[in-house]
């Protein structure tokens, strides 16, 4: 891909409690030219091109905002509406729109945390009309989201704006959460085909509880049967 179509943007932000490291995170920005079209295929190859290939996606395919690993908040209404020739999943699909009223904010909340998040993006005025925006990863230091920045987004308010990935660096905090700003912009955001990793799977008590009983019931029948043998 050539680089003309991606910018790499690499941010050190403190780690909270520690003076020590510094949380590394690498965003990439890919431009709306990505999106190939909303049949599988054609979003499998999309995948592999921004690098999210094998991730879970929301593709908001549902009319209600979905619940799980991902949740969403915001200071206006946030519903799932259907995204015409806007979004970046499947042509059936939604995607979710948090409005928000001037100097307010918009959240993307990720239980047990992603070393990997993307994000795409639809009717993002950030830089335009007298509005900017800001990304905060993890609760630390924002960074404005401008062309400057963003130089592959394009930040109006029609169509596709662009894909962000965000990459935690190895041994740095997983992404927890993702917080935009808004100044000057009343119409919010439209978050579209997010990826990320699924937490693993952590047996709850009670299932520990169940295999240690079993595990030391099996270990019972194996010392009695070799009594018997004797």
């Amino acid at each position: 891909m050539s680089a003309a179509r991606r910018c790499l943007l690499v941010i050190a932000l403190l780690v909270a409690g520690s003076s020590a490291a510094d949380a590394g995170y690498t965003i990439q920005d890919f431009a709306a030219s990505e999106y190939l079209g909303g049949t599988p295929a054609q979003l499998a190859v999309m995948n592999a091109n921004l690098g999210i290939a094998g991730l879970m996606i929301e593709d908001f395919t549902g009319p209600t905002i979905p619940t799980g690993v991902l949740s969403f908040t915001g200071s206006g209404v946030i519903d799932v509406v259907p995204q015409g020739s806007n979004g970046w999943g499947l042509s059936s699909s939604n995607f979710l729109r948090i409005t928000t009223p001037p100097t307010q904010s918009a959240s993307i909340l990720i239980n047990g945390g992603t070393p990997v998040l993307g994000i795409g993006f639809s009717a993002f005025e950030s830089g335009t009309s007298g509005s900017l925006t800001s990304l905060s990863i993890n609760g630390e230091a924002p960074i404005e989201l401008t062309a400057a920045t963003l130089p592959n987004f394009s930040f109006t308010f029609t169509f596709r704006n662009g894909y962000l990935v965000i990459t935690a660096d190895q041994g740095d905090p997983l992404i927890e959460s993702i917080k935009f700003t808004t100044s000057g912009n009343p119409d919010g955001y439209q978050f579209d085909y997010i990826a990320y990793v699924a937490p693993a799977a952590v047996p709850e008590p009670t299932s520990v509880g169940l295999l240690a009983a079993g595990a030391a019931g099996l270990l019972g029948y194996a010392r009695r049967w070799r009594a018997s043998r004797t």
